[in-house]
């Protein structure tokens, strides 16, 4: 008999059976995603649609577009990601 069959019990060398094979998390979880998915490829479709449809009045509104207030508001959405790395790093330094 080997040395690791003398000192670990025979249930531990066994596979783990686990007793649920679905996904993590609550079924409305998983329900609400593929809804949230489904629901913005829908817009993006639509979007793409009506733009090869009417490309000279996109490329007209286009002009129209204010850059820097466009910059503003990206810089202000993706703000959250600069506050989430900070406080990863500060914890992450604090040893937490």
């Amino acid at each position: 008999m080997s040395c690791l069959a003398q000192t670990v019990p025979a249930s531990a060398l066994e596979p783990l059976v686990t007793e649920r094979r679905n996904p993590p998390g609550d079924v409305a979880m998983w329900v609400f995603i593929l809804t949230k998915l489904v629901t913005f490829g829908l817009l993006f479709m639509v979007y793409g649609i009506a733009w090869m449809k009417h490309v000279a009045l996109f490329d007209q509104m286009q002009l129209t577009l204010d850059r820097k207030a466009g910059a503003l508001k990206q810089g202000a959405v993706s703000g959250w990601l600069v506050l989430v790395l900070a406080v990863n790093m500060a914890a992450y330094w604090k040893g937490i």
